[in-house]
């Protein structure tokens, strides 16, 4: 009975270790390009301005927790702008490694 399971189970799975979903791999591929995009977007608008990052539209912009008062100008916007350096320095440092 072990050998019949054994040979049941290894027909049903192996068509799916020789051939990987190809939808699911394009989905997953799709929705990194997508972040990674969303990413660059946001980080390239808080290092080049944090007051215009502020004003994006809100279904872009990923500001959490911070306010325009606070982060706009001054130390906060430093911050705003290191951050966004570290994100696009991030990016860079993976898209150097992949090609």
């Amino acid at each position: 009975m072990g050998t019949r399971y054994s040979l049941f189970w290894v027909e049903i799975q192996l068509p799916f270790d020789e051939r990987p979903l190809p939808m699911l791999r394009i989905a997953g591929v799709c929705l990194g390009i997508l972040l990674v995009v969303y990413i660059a977007i946001n980080a390239a608008f808080m290092l080049i301005s944090p007051r215009a990052w502020f004003h994006l539209p809100a279904w872009l912009r990923a500001t959490g927790s911070l306010t325009e008062e606070r982060f706009s100008s001054g130390w906060g916007a430093l911050q705003v702008r290191l951050a966004g350096a570290a994100f696009l320095a991030g990016i860079s440092w993976v898209f150097h490694d992949i090609f």
